[in-house]
């Protein structure tokens, strides 16, 4: 826990001091734009009506919430993986690399800081962001608030294993902006933020089904506009409680490795 909260200490005194202001209104446009878009499309192109299959697909009707809701997720998703997968990058350009190697700290704990420091900051963000939403439409008409914390526990877990196994692969590449762009790509392609996965190529849905954003989108929507329970959605439950845990003891045993490769990986 000292490793936990000192780590969320110095983060915040960073965002406070140097750059808060750039990531807020980056992340609120980036979303402002894709409900904006979507709403767009929407009114415009199919004059506020959804198919058959949409409905089928996605339990509801309401498209517009559909969207918002998966650009607030998605917002939560890329700003968790921002601070978390790059912690040892950042460090590295910074040049404080060696003495984070050789403090006597916890780096599960160093990671689980930057962590926490994202959520707390992203929950922020998300909250202007609904706000913003609410007049393209967004509508909670019934929500299993039970449901939906649940669901929000797990999926952090599977993000904070997701951002470790990506921090793996940037030490090694010695790059973010391909590697993170390209994770963001893919899941904002075949995770189902704009429209439901069943809409994509089998093999692509395959894909999708191996990422824990998926999972969580369905399981968040579902509670949140249907007001489904946990009952009602324990195999989704499961798979995302497994799909966490497998992703997070993936990321531990690579965070061994980075640890290791980290001092060379930086003269290279």
């Amino acid at each position: 826990m000292n490793s936990v909260l000192a780590t969320m200490k110095r983060n915040f005194i960073s965002q406070i001091r140097a750059y808060p202001i750039g990531f807020f209104m980056g992340n609120i446009t980036t979303c402002f734009f894709i409900v904006m878009g979507s709403f767009f499309v929407y009114s415009i192109v199919f004059e506020k009506n959804v198919s058959a299959d949409f409905i089928a697909y996605s339990n509801t009707s309401d498209y517009m919430s559909y969207v918002i809701l998966g650009s607030l997720i998605y917002m939560f998703v890329v700003r968790t993986f921002l601070n978390v997968s790059r912690s040892f990058i950042t460090e590295m350009r910074e040049g404080t690399i060696d003495s984070l190697l050789i403090a006597p700290l916890n780096h599960i704990g160093y990671l689980c800081g930057n962590m926490l420091e994202q959520i707390i900051t992203t929950t922020m963000e998300v909250f202007v962001a609904l706000i913003i939403s609410l007049p393209f439409g967004l509508k909670f008409q019934s929500v299993n608030i039970t449901s939906a914390l649940v669901c929000i526990i797990i999926s952090l877990l599977s993000f904070f294993g997701m951002s470790v196994i990506l921090c793996g692969v940037m030490v090694y590449l010695r790059d973010t902006y391909i590697s993170q762009n390209t994770v963001f790509a893919i899941i904002n392609l075949l995770c189902g933020i704009a429209f439901p996965i069943q809409y994509l190529p089998k093999w692509a849905q395959n894909i999708s089904n191996l990422i824990p954003v998926t999972y969580s989108l369905k399981i968040m929507r579902n509670s949140v506009l249907s007001g489904m329970s946990i009952f009602n959605q324990r195999q989704d439950f499961i798979i995302l409680l497994l799909q966490g845990v497998c992703y997070c003891i993936i990321g531990i045993l690579l965070l061994k490795i980075i640890i290791k490769k980290v001092p060379e990986r930086q003269f290279i």
